[in-house]
């Protein structure tokens, strides 16, 4: 299945909910530490979530993807991902 038209996979991705806590502090976290991201909402939109259970074989969020590669499933891992210098800084 191709991603949903109009989905930026240039750069890192984090997939979550308008509702999922653990989805604003992965967004909080990157922010504070200049990790440069884009956020999408799977809120409602069945294409996006049909896509995001076959590309990463979960059901929650956060995920994340980098350029266009799925890297994490949570936000623990994304942070480790970030202190191995993977996650790109913003300029």
């Amino acid at each position: 299945m191709t991603p949903p038209s109009g989905l930026d996979l240039s750069g890192l991705l984090l997939v979550g909910s308008k509702q999922c806590p653990p989805c604003h502090q992965a967004s909080e976290w990157l922010a504070a530490h200049d990790i440069e991201f884009k956020r999408v909402s799977c809120d409602g939109d069945n294409e996006l979530i049909q896509w995001l259970m076959q590309a990463t074989g979960q059901k929650t969020v956060p995920q994340f993807f980098w350029k266009g590669e799925w890297v994490a499933g949570g936000f623990t891992e994304v942070r480790q991902l970030a202190a191995q210098a993977i996650l790109p800084k913003q300029p």
